[in-house]
């Protein structure tokens, strides 16, 4: 049995559907996009190792919190060497990656170092996936790190 309703000519393109009484009830569009707050990077100097810059970051290193970052590799530019102790640092996207290629490159281009620290597996495993392991200096921790840095300097 053919719908007794029929359809104004407008309804289609204006989100108005017919309802049995032949009202015409408006649609009302609804998104629920559930974006989760970014977790946030914090980034300390650390004051355990007077003779060497070390920077310890905690939280993920993304997109979302990259101007952290950025203003504190600004803020150690002067720092012949800095050490980023990234123990703390669960994942990192590809932007994150990205700003670690970028600090790298700026400092070696200076004649200046940046070394890094502590990564994880799943760090590990983007690096090796993205052929950038190559391109750092990594240690297991800050302690490591400044025992090579000093032996290089001496040698």
């Amino acid at each position: 049995m053919p719908c007794p309703i029929t359809r104004r000519p407008d309804a289609v393109d204006c989100g108005i559907l017919p309802c049995t009484t032949q009202a015409l009830i408006p649609i009302a569009a609804v998104s629920y996009y559930f974006q989760p707050m970014p977790e946030p990077l914090v980034i300390d100097r650390s004051n355990s190792y007077p003779a060497q810059e070390v920077l310890v970051l905690s939280g993920p290193l993304t997109a979302s919190n990259s101007a952290i970052f950025q203003n504190a590799m600004r803020r150690e530019d002067p720092a012949d060497t800095i050490i980023l102790d990234l123990s703390d640092v669960p994942y990192i996207d590809s932007a994150g990656l990205g700003l670690l290629v970028t600090a790298y490159v700026t400092r070696q281009k200076s004649g200046r170092k940046m070394v890094l620290s502590g990564i994880n597996p799943r760090v590990q495993r983007l690096f090796e996936i993205t052929r950038v392991a190559g391109l750092f200096l990594i240690f297991s921790n800050p302690e490591e790190a400044i025992a090579a840095l000093n032996s290089a300097g001496q040698a």
